[in-house]
């Protein structure tokens, strides 16, 4: 089955959101999907009311404010979503917009890599190419390494075409319902990062491809703001320090499992290293940041020892 718009509903995750970004964004989302579910983490009812939104047709709103994390709000986000007869949902962040034909893009790319597989059942997700806000610019899908060990082009000329990649960022990832049947839902515990990658490598495990494709474009912002390290000339992406607890705890303790590839490890273990040594030298409020990373650290490395052997060494349940 490939995704036409009425088999797909958004999925999106409000935590203390900005209105007018809300607005945007279901401007640019309605006309392209069935219906969206919005997932209140925190002041998401009382915005979706001031706009207006909780009366139109084909929105509904899951949650009482409670925080529970991005991963189990997805999770309830997407059982709303499939009660409401979606076969596909696509997840996104707050703050991502949507180009106005993505959702028709990626149901392009979705039958041309059904196609590339000769299997209408190995797809795995398909996700589009970011227009980072912050730094201005479209990130290539250089920050995820194709299987076969090839950087994948920059640009191809078909921008409809599937690059195949190992993993795609939560924001903007399009995923048909059956599949997550088959490799479950995203993993609670990890609450707010590493949560794509996880579930990407872990669809990639169970014999499931994942796309990315250019033709497709979600203007997507990640991070507080940036910081120019002076020393170095380069800027530095902004995160509150409660985010580093996650980072650091969350990338220690995937390290603990088969499943997540070697070279995934051995990259986050390095940017771990690398975003001590700047927050810790160069960023305000470093204390905040390094207590945050050393208990991150100290908790990943706890809960990967107290991992059960099956999910150090296999896969997690379905």
């Amino acid at each position: 089955m490939t995704p036409g718009a009425g088999d797909v509903w958004a999925v999106v995750i409000l935590y203390r959101p900005d209105p007018e970004g809300v607005r945007a964004q279901h401007e640019a989302l309605e006309a392209q999907v069935a219906g969206v579910v919005y997932v209140d983490n925190g002041d998401g009812r009382d915005v979706l009311a001031r706009l207006d939104l909780l009366a139109k047709k084909g929105v509904r709103c899951e949650g009482d404010g409670q925080n529970v994390g991005i991963a189990e709000g997805l999770n309830r986000g997407i059982t709303r979503a499939r009660e409401a007869g979606a076969a596909f949902v696509l997840l996104l962040d707050q703050d991502s917009v949507p180009a106005a034909d993505m959702v028709a893009r990626l149901s392009i790319t979705f039958e041309l890599a059904c196609a590339q597989l000769g299997s209408t059942d190995s797809v795995g997700a398909v996700g589009p190419a970011i227009f980072d806000e912050l730094h201005g610019k479209l990130e290539p899908f250089g920050h995820a390494v194709s299987p076969q060990g090839k950087q994948p082009p920059a640009e191809p000329a078909a921008l409809d075409a599937p690059v195949e990649v190992n993993y795609l960022i939560t924001s903007g990832t399009l995923i048909p319902a059956a599949v997550l049947d088959a490799v479950g839902p995203m993993e609670s515990d990890l609450f707010i990062d590493a949560v794509d990658f996880e579930w990407s490598f872990r669809a990639r495990a169970r014999g499931f491809h994942v796309f990315g494709t250019y033709g497709a474009r979600l203007h997507h912002r990640r991070g507080h703001g940036l910081h120019r390290i002076p020393i170095l000339g380069a800027m530095i992406r902004l995160h509150a320090p409660v985010r580093h607890f996650y980072i650091f705890r969350n990338h220690l303790r995937l390290c603990s499992r088969s499943y997540m590839p070697l070279p995934w490890k051995l990259r986050g273990l390095w940017y771990l290293v690398v975003r001590t040594t700047l927050f810790g030298l160069f960023v305000p409020g470093r204390a905040a940041h390094l207590s945050a990373m050393a208990r991150g650290s100290w908790r990943g490395i706890a809960q990967a020892w107290a991992d059960d052997a099956a999910t150090r060494s296999g896969l997690p349940p379905r």
